[in-house]
């Protein structure tokens, strides 16, 4: 199975992960993600519930928790089933997969954000016990994200 979506103009293709694969990464994102699962334990999903500068410390908690070597291992080990519809001279786009590092790196080029929306989508479609943590999956990731940037839609 896989699921198409469309981040930042840009058009991906997400295919599930073998479920071992797919287990393995789900309890290394449980375990880089704890502060906000912890944070969010028992609250309803109304913003009444949600500090959301506690959320920026978790934030900030998580980061400084991360070695480049262990994000960059994380990263490869989740896009590997990803495939991205690009091309390096702008015209054309072809369907590649994000499994090696020389594309990875040509596509995401100033693109640092368009990354984690990836990991998220990733991690939706393949329905990580993350977002079941959360409320039973009621709670809207990026909207708090953006919340915590001072971002928030109208």
């Amino acid at each position: 199975m896989e699921n198409k979506v469309e981040i930042d103009g840009m058009n991906f293709t997400i295919q599930f992960f073998p479920a071992r694969k797919g287990a393995a990464l789900d309890s290394t994102t449980l375990k880089i993600l704890s502060p906000l699962v912890d944070m969010f334990k028992g609250a309803t999903g109304l913003d009444s519930d949600i500090d959301f500068g506690n959320v920026a410390g978790a934030i900030k908690e998580i980061l400084i928790n991360l070695d480049g070597n262990m994000m960059d291992d994380y990263i490869t080990r989740m896009v590997e089933y990803t495939i991205v519809d690009f091309n390096a001279d702008g015209a054309g786009a072809r369907p590649v997969s994000l499994n090696k590092a020389d594309i990875f790196d040509a596509v995401f080029a100033g693109k640092i954000s368009t990354i984690y929306k990836l990991l998220l989508q990733i991690m939706k479609v393949n329905n990580f016990s993350f977002f079941g943590l959360l409320g039973g999956g009621g709670f809207n990731i990026t909207g708090i994200l953006q919340k915590v940037q001072g971002k928030e839609k109208n």
